[in-house]
């Protein structure tokens, strides 16, 4: 994924202090203070072919982690623009307007409108925008400027999202509630194998350790060090280093739980750090009772399986 350029709205009397704090941590190189509203954002990024980001001059902004999960997922899914969404009084908290978002019956964002303009019949909580959006450039501008791909003279957001919904371009969607549950600021790189972490290896790029909770006894988790939320933004180095583990993961697994079968589960854009979860599974092993319950019991904790798969590597 490319470094993003970072457009700031700057209108009116707003400070752009802290909106250009976060932007200088999350891509210091292309930076831009908009002063004027409508504008046009082909200003200054013109042949620039990374992604856009849109952020409102305003004291209150979402966490590094929040915005970084934002632009996984834009880039993930291959959108022309990806909004990121709030239900409530929150769709305003960032000094975005907090309008409305307006889905077709498939689902699609078709339009952003005043709540009067809403569907009839449509239920559940509005979805409000927050004023922070990644956009692709080619959604923005081409060769003729910001004119030459939406037909806009002057952008506008709504305009815009109105322009690419008629011409079948993706437009998605990430909510803050997602992206703020995503994993901390920090480098896992500086953790070490260990009984408190579980860890039981560490690469150049991804880590082995046993999975907690666990489904099933033996359970374990390879993730990178890096702070990734989906599968498309590892490296080709990370992907092979991750391919490695598996094969040596399910060897360890076997040599010291002898299951009848192995279960592989990615966890990729939930707003959490990606990782792959070995499963042991055993015939059997599903009872009635995680279906009446809810729970399942689980014959050997985690502190007792890293003491049998670590015995195993030594």
């Amino acid at each position: 994924m490319h470094d993003p350029a970072v457009l700031i709205m700057a209108t009116g009397d707003r400070r752009p202090e802290a909106a250009t704090a976060l932007a200088r941590r999350l891509s210091p190189r292309h930076l831009l203070v908009v002063r004027d509203e409508p504008h046009d954002p082909s200003k200054g990024l013109f042949g620039f072919e990374g992604p856009v980001l849109f952020l409102p001059a305003t004291d209150t902004l979402p966490s590094l982690p929040a915005v970084q999960t934002l632009l996984e997922i834009h880039d993930a899914e291959a959108n022309r623009v990806t909004l990121l969404t709030a239900s409530g009084p929150a769709g305003g908290k960032f000094g975005g307007e907090g309008v409305p978002v307006t889905r077709d019956a498939r689902g699609r964002i078709r339009a952003i409108d005043a709540p009067a303009s809403r569907r009839a019949g449509e239920q559940g909580p509005l979805e409000l925008t927050t004023g922070i959006a990644a956009w692709s450039c080619g959604a923005l501008f081409g060769k003729g400027g910001a004119t030459g791909a939406t037909g806009l003279t002057r952008f506008t957001l709504d305009a815009a999202i109105g322009v690419l919904y008629e011409r079948g371009e993706r437009v998605g969607a990430l909510h803050l509630s997602v992206a703020e549950a995503g994993v901390p600021d920090e480098e896992w790189a500086r953790w070490e194998p260990g009984p408190e972490s579980g860890i039981l290896k560490v690469g150049e790029h991804v880590c082995l350790a046993v999975d907690r909770p666990g489904f099933n006894s033996g359970q374990l988790i390879i993730f990178p060090k890096r702070a990734v939320r989906c599968w498309p933004s590892l490296s080709e180095e990370e992907l092979a280093e991750l391919a490695e583990f598996v094969r040596q993961g399910e060897t360890l697994l076997r040599k010291v739980y002898r299951f009848d079968a192995l279960n592989l589960g990615w966890n990729s854009g939930s707003g959490e750090r990606v990782g792959l979860r070995m499963i042991p599974r055993w015939a059997g092993d599903l009872s009635f009772l995680p279906l009446v319950s809810g729970l399942k019991p689980v014959p050997e904790s985690p502190e007792q399986a890293y003491l049998r798969l670590s015995e195993e590597l030594r």
